[in-house]
């Protein structure tokens, strides 16, 4: 229960157009619920899948609107603490939006450190057992990035979460993924540095994400069948 009015608690005071809006939560019925708006395109992963299917890109633009979110969140004192591709939701519009607030929780609200999902963790988290932060939040980010550009989970299936713990214990970072260009790889591992100061500033974050969603958008456009005017 305690967490539930926590998530509560975080998930009230977060609006933005890059968050999930909120209605309102139930804690007398068994289970207890939360009551939110409907993200009809589902997750990102399986938004981005389907549109690459029908020769569409929207990878960066997803990218921007979570970043966008998640600035929002940390200017208001909120980390997130579980930000994956699969926390990340698309509206009928196609907007993104953060949501899964279960491990979120006020900066100077204490909090011990907790097992999220390898693959996404930072590694001050997972190898020195720290708790979650507004910085570990951009490494999260970064993995998301990668899930998001490449369609599969950072560090890819064949690589064991120990492997993973492993490789970062060493200060090994994943390989380059081929599907990212120069400008994008050197945005991912500014996000993800291996000494939490070195992360670069999420708004840095959001200046660069824009410019890979407008030339996402203009090469988009280029391709775009031009309508025809026909004269009687």
């Amino acid at each position: 229960m305690k967490g539930f009015l926590q998530e509560d608690k975080i998930w009230h005071m977060a609006r933005h157009p890059n968050v999930v809006t909120y209605f309102g939560a139930c804690h007398v019925a068994r289970p207890c619920f939360f009551v939110s708006e409907e993200a009809e395109n589902g997750n990102v992963p399986d938004f981005v899948y389907r549109q690459k299917r029908q020769g569409r890109s929207l990878v960066w633009r997803m990218m921007h609107g979570a970043a966008m979110g998640l600035r929002y969140l940390h200017e208001n004192g909120i980390i997130h603490g579980d930000m994956k591709c699969n926390n990340i939701v698309v509206d009928s519009k196609a907007v993104a939006k953060l949501t899964d607030f279960g491990m979120s929780f006020e900066l100077g609200s204490t909090r011990i450190s907790s097992g999220g999902p390898v693959r996404w963790t930072a590694p001050e988290c997972l190898i020195q057992k720290r708790a979650p932060s507004f910085e570990s939040d951009k490494y999260s980010l970064g993995m998301c990035v990668v899930e998001a550009a490449t369609g599969r989970v950072p560090w890819g299936t064949s690589c064991v979460d120990e492997q993973v713990i492993d490789q970062l214990a060493h200060r090994h970072f994943l390989p380059r993924p081929a599907e990212l260009n120069d400008d994008q790889w050197r945005l991912v591992k500014s996000l993800c540095a291996f000494e939490a100061g070195r992360r670069c500033t999420l708004s840095d974050a959001i200046d660069q994400l824009e410019k890979f969603a407008v030339s996402e958008e203009t090469a988009e456009a280029k391709h775009r069948p031009r309508a025809t005017i026909r004269r009687l």
